[in-house]
């Protein structure tokens, strides 16, 4: 990876990449960013857990799975640029006016370097 950008500075609609434990290198696109009030049921904590400010990652296929258990934490990054944007932490498939379609969700990586004093190491 060569730095960290936000993910809005990717254009509409990008393709991003992930390498996960589970699923390997896969390939989806950014469909939304910047997201509030997002509540994802947490089944090891039997209850929804509200996020906000991520960014929504919608699956080529519901085949095509982008990111799956095992997988949170990857990074997503942009292959044009080689830089990160995000980390997964979420992800299922959900009926969308009667079509099945796979989305994953991250946080942008900025933030949280930002929240942990943290920065990329070079």
């Amino acid at each position: 990876l060569q730095g960290v950008a936000e993910c809005e500075t990717l254009g509409p609609h990008p393709r991003v990449c992930k390498v996960g434990r589970s699923t390997g290198l896969t390939t989806a696109t950014i469909t939304a960013i910047g997201l509030d009030n997002l509540s994802i049921y947490v089944p090891d904590l039997r209850r929804n857990i509200r996020f906000d400010n991520v960014f929504e990652i919608t699956w080529d296929s519901p085949d095509d799975v982008f990111a799956g258990p095992g997988d949170s934490g990857s990074v997503v990054y942009d292959p044009a640029t080689m830089n990160a944007v995000g980390l997964v932490f979420a992800g299922s498939l959900r009926d969308v006016d009667g079509t099945t379609v796979g989305t994953s969700y991250a946080c942008g990586l900025v933030g949280v370097l930002k929240a942990f004093g943290l920065s990329m190491l070079s």
